[in-house]
This record gives C-alpha cells, structure tokens and sequence, in this order.
C-alpha cells in the first residue's frame, strides 16, 4: 500500500519535456511546466487522443496561429514557453521539482511533506518556500 501511495506522489512531480512530441495524448497526458496538473486547461479541441507532434510546425517549431486558435491564453503562454526541440529527441519524463529533471529522494521527501502539510502561512506551499 505504502509504495503505491508514494508512486503516486512521485507521478504527481512528474511531467514529459517535449521532444519531438510523440509521447501521447495533449490532453491525457502531464507533459505542461505548469505543477497545478502539467495538462491544459483548455477544452479538447483538437480531439481527444490529438498528440503534441501535432501542435508543430514542418520546420518542428510550435505552430502559434493553430495553438493560438484552440487553447486559452494560459495554456499558449505555457505551451509557448517550451522550447521547440528537434524532431530525432524523443520525449522524456523528468522530475519537474529539480533543476535537471532528475528525482532525488531530498527533492521527493520535500514535496511529499508539502503535500502532507498543505500550503504555509505564507500562502506558499513549503516546496516554494522551501
């Protein structure tokens, strides 16, 4: 029970760095930097099972005008804040609370007990203040 419970808080960390895109759905899957839920806010308006390689361009940059069009500015500004990557890298899980995307059980522990406590007084969760 306990290792399940902790997978699922490590899954919660964890979110794809957009390579060429071909990792799975644009909105089933976590692969947005945002921590909230790393997935778009927006309606499906593409489909369902539409993949991220589809909100590029040939040259493999976004393509701003389609993402403009479907996605509340929250998610453009998201999505666009990604770097376009070349299409031969492969999309990657990463850790999105280390600098390199790499989990640490100190990292893993820190969030955990965020999780756990809630957010400070401060109004910040205890990663941030952290």
């Amino acid at each position: 029970m306990t290792t399940v419970f902790f997978a699922a808080k490590v899954l919660k960390g964890s979110h794809w760095r957009i390579g060429n895109g071909s990792m799975g759905s644009i909105y089933k899957d976590r692969w947005l930097p945002c921590p909230s839920t790393f997935k778009p806010c927006s309606l499906p308006n593409i489909g369902d099972c539409a993949s991220v390689n589809q909100l590029k361009s040939p040259s493999g940059g976004w393509d701003v005008d389609l993402i403009k069009s479907v996605f509340f500015q929250v998610d453009v500004d998201s999505i666009l804040s990604i770097p376009p990557c070349s299409t031969l890298t492969n999309d990657v899980l990463v850790w999105h609370f280390d600098l390199y995307g790499r989990y640490t059980v100190k990292s893993g522990y820190w969030v955990g007990r965020s999780l756990l406590n809630g957010p400070s007084s401060s109004g910040l969760s205890n990663v941030e203040s952290w």
